[in-house]
């Protein structure tokens, strides 16, 4: 095998490996989520890409206001909002930046 052959078969392995890397720390990265207690009845939960949502607890069943995030994150917003209010989920508003 040539030599430029096999430095161009190492270098394209190691491009592919360290985009594999970049791409599970991206994935675990944009998955995480932080909260805030506004009041007791209101928290805000943020996601890494710069989504935010409200999570308002009515006593009658949590409300999420403005799920702008990825559908990747929404088994994990879902829970934490759930815990947050101490309440099942009842409702939400999706996409509040788009509506006119």
């Amino acid at each position: 095998m040539p030599k430029a052959l096999k430095v161009s078969l190492w270098t394209l392995g190691v491009i592919a490996a360290a985009a594999l890397v970049l791409g599970l720390f991206a994935y675990r990265w944009a998955g995480e989520l932080e909260s805030e207690r506004i009041t007791d009845d209101l928290h805000v939960i943020y996601s890494n890409l710069g989504g935010n949502v409200a999570v308002l607890r009515t006593g009658a069943g949590a409300v999420i206001v403005d799920t702008m995030t990825f559908v990747m994150q929404g088994e994990a917003l879902r829970a934490l909002a759930e815990e947050l209010a101490g309440e099942q989920i009842v409702g939400f508003r999706q996409n509040l930046a788009r509506c006119k």
